[in-house]
């Protein structure tokens, strides 16, 4: 779990997150975009409930219905991409 943790400028990209707890994370500009080999964090299930996520870096992190953003945050704009529900 990552309740609460100060995770400014913390690097995920390419990380597996399915499922983490960032409830009320402070997050600012983290990175969770895609890692050097263009590996995609799996956010599928996190939790960002009142989470400050400014500045953070979603571009290419793939989430599902499950995730859950903090109020006003738009996953699609920030680069996120859901995935398919084949998977």
């Amino acid at each position: 779990s990552f309740r609460e943790i100060k995770g400014e400028r913390a690097q995920f990209q390419g990380a597996n997150l399915r499922d983490a707890n960032f409830e009320n994370a402070i997050l600012i500009q983290a990175n969770f975009g895609r890692d050097n080999f263009n590996g995609a964090t799996q956010l599928q299930g996190a939790n960002f409930i009142g989470a400050n996520l400014t500045q953070a870096c979603f571009e290419g992190a793939i989430y599902n219905a499950q995730t859950q953003f903090p109020r006003g945050f738009n996953p699609q704009i920030q680069g996120c991409q859901l995935q398919d529900q084949g998977r």
